[in-house]
């Protein structure tokens, strides 16, 4: 019943239409109940490098979800990028850029590069295999790739929703 209400799910998005869905329902006074019955199934996506890439592609549909819903944007950091990790991929790329004028804008690069190091070889749990420190330098690179994907997918889904995120 609610969802003929709303008009069903927006099928622009390719990605967030069930969050977008959910702020409506919630936006026009509808409220959550708890079912401990409810059985809910999801796909399981192997995390390999085609599937980060894959998921990148999600971001393009970020800022039309923050332009349906403007409050969203309180929650991005600093109010413009998704995540922390976002904000310093871009501005590591802008002071690789940079350094050829200055060397000092290396130090956002080098953040940057340490939080790829340490964050994403914890989130694999790689941590206790005695290939840690291998596998944290071989992975740089293919995430380097991802944050780049992920950039480009934000700024080509910034100009086409004409909400800018990143």
């Amino acid at each position: 019943m609610a969802v003929q209400l709303l008009g069903g799910f927006d099928e622009r998005l390719n990605s967030g239409e069930d969050t977008d869905f959910g702020l409506r329902l919630i936006g026009n006074g509808f409220t959550g109940v708890f079912a401990d019955d409810a059985v809910v199934y999801h796909s399981v996506i192997p995390v390999n490098f085609t599937s980060l890439i894959k998921y990148s592609s999600q971001a393009y549909y970020i800022p039309l979800l923050v332009k349906k819903h403007p409050y969203l944007r309180k929650r991005l950091f600093l109010s413009l990028f998704w995540t922390r990790r976002d904000f310093f991929f871009t501005l590591a790329l802008l002071s690789a850029i940079g350094t050829i004028f200055s060397p000092l804008f290396s130090v956002f690069a080098t953040i940057y590069l340490a939080s790829v190091f340490l964050t994403y070889s914890a989130i694999h749990g790689f941590l206790k295999t005695k290939y840690s420190i291998i596998y944290r330098i071989v992975s740089v690179p293919f995430f380097i790739v991802k944050d780049l994907y992920n950039l480009a997918f934000f700024t080509f889904g910034s100009l086409k929703h004409r909400c800018f995120v990143l």
